[in-house]
């Protein structure tokens, strides 16, 4: 488990290329659509076996990572499309810090309406409700995770750092989530 959240995470935080914000993009692409073909394969191997909630885990679980494999594979090849455009990298930086901080608010969307769905989940296919929403937590976890730090990865192209209200920061206990508003 720890050798796949490893490959999972390499991209990343490999240091031997040229940095830029492609560069940045590329990678976190890669994580995600290693998460992507993670979570399906998990998926496919362990819904023959299971049935109830865990059965509906694991069928929510590949129809959102064929959405992620989709986007990781469309977002490889974006920034080649916007090169096109001559934007600089600090353009290209705000343009897409604003795509994954408006991904993160979608994702904590997520996260509640999974929360609901398995707190409501007593009403009609109980199971059904309870998997798909254990699955909307899982996979908007993981998404809010990763949009807010590929958003802070975009900080460092920014031209100004006064551009950016939005900070990750380590500390003593653990990591800190910041936003500041002006």
């Amino acid at each position: 488990m720890k050798l796949l959240i490893g490959l999972l995470f390499f991209p990343l935080f490999s240091i031997s290329q040229k940095k830029t914000v492609e560069t940045d993009l590329r990678n976190g692409s890669i994580a995600l659509g290693s998460w992507s073909v993670i979570n399906m394969a998990t998926a496919a191997s362990l819904v023959k076996n299971a049935d109830g909630e865990a059965l509906h885990f694991y069928q929510m679980n590949g129809y959102w990572n064929v959405v992620n494999g989709s986007l990781a594979a469309y977002s490889l090849i974006s920034p080649y499309l916007i090169r096109k455009k001559n934007m600089s990298e600090s353009e290209m930086a705000t343009r897409y810090k604003k795509i994954f901080l408006i991904n993160a608010g979608l994702d904590a969307v997520y996260i509640t309406s999974g929360s609901l769905l398995y707190h409501y989940s007593g009403t009609k296919n109980p199971e059904r409700n309870q998997g798909f929403g254990t699955s909307f937590i899982l996979q908007g976890g993981f998404l809010l995770v990763y949009d807010l730090w590929m958003a802070n990865r975009m900080n460092k192209w920014m031209i100004s750092r006064d551009e950016s209200h939005f900070f990750i920061r380590p500390t003593p206990t653990g990591i800190s989530l910041s936003y500041r508003f002006e």
